[in-house]
């Protein structure tokens, strides 16, 4: 642990002296760089799966000398979550959930759905009764159901019709029946519909998701090298989120905890080692 903090420290010192001579040139009038994904390093975790019997140190590195300026006034922020499997309060929903709760599965929905690029969703705030969680979880079943209808109808046309699904597809209408004219007008909207249902949907999904979500570490980023101690986490599967100030996500790790001792039992019954799964 000593080590690993020297060498931050001295990581630090590296980055401060490049943000000094950067800044000679900020304060020359130069344009200053807009902060990407590939100038913010990830040092640790540094492989997609850590185990659960030692500390882990997060550690963000931010390389683009230019950005260091801006850092106190417009800092990232940073987020650790767990993503459960089963929803944690699945319990404690009311009359009002119109779903199974056997069915509030986040592998079900998706798994790792990326949020790159897009806007930090906030977390929810429950209230007594999980109103606001209740309305998000009935919407997205219903989308669903709404985008299997249309799949349905889609996938028929295309057995009885032979329709082509392509993108870019049209057919020539002008030498067919009137049935098939209005099956395939009926056919080309059904795509049409489909896809900004699925728009609407990915908005709802992330939102669904974010209900399984148990929020780890909320921290902020002030200064180009960051050293975290969020101990021994769980087994599970995390989600590092690096956001700007706008809550745009900048930079996303996914990565698995695992527990020490089923890795080294698995490796012992299993030539393929837990490492190569992990990877997998």
């Amino acid at each position: 642990m000593l080590l690993k903090k020297c060498l931050f420290f001295i990581l630090t010192g590296v980055i401060m002296l490049a943000a000094s001579i950067s800044l000679a040139d900020v304060d020359s009038g130069a344009d200053t760089s807009v902060l990407t994904p590939d100038e913010i390093l990830i040092a640790e975790p540094v492989t997609d799966h850590v185990f659960n019997d030692k500390d882990l140190f997060i550690t963000i590195n931010i390389i683009d000398a230019d950005f260091f300026s801006k850092l106190m006034d417009n800092p990232l922020t940073i987020s650790l979550v767990k993503l459960e499997d089963t929803l944690p309060f699945a319990d404690d929903l009311g009359e009002g959930l119109h779903v199974p709760v056997v069915k509030l599965s986040s592998g079900a929905a998706m798994e790792w759905l990326s949020t790159a690029g897009l806007t930090e969703e906030e977390y929810v705030q429950t209230d007594d009764k999980y109103t606001a969680e209740t309305q998000i979880i009935n919407q997205y079943f219903q989308q669903l159901e709404i985008m299997n209808t249309l799949n349905t109808k889609i996938n028929a046309a295309v057995s009885k019709y032979r329709f082509n699904a392509v993108d870019g597809y049209d057919m020539d209408t002008a030498e067919v029946s009137a049935e098939v004219k209005e099956a395939y007008q009926a056919y080309r909207q059904n795509l049409s519909t489909l896809e900004a249902e699925k728009s609407v949907f990915s908005e709802i999904q992330r939102k669904y998701l974010k209900l399984f979500e148990v929020v780890c570490l909320k921290d902020t980023i002030n200064s180009p090298s960051y050293l975290k101690d969020v101990g021994a986490l769980d087994e599970g599967d995390y989600r590092i989120r690096i956001f700007d100030a706008s809550k745009v996500v900048i930079k996303e790790l996914d990565f698995q905890v695992l527990s020490r001792d089923k890795a080294i039992n698995a490796m012992i019954t299993d030539p393929i080692s837990v490492e190569d799964k992990a990877k997998n």
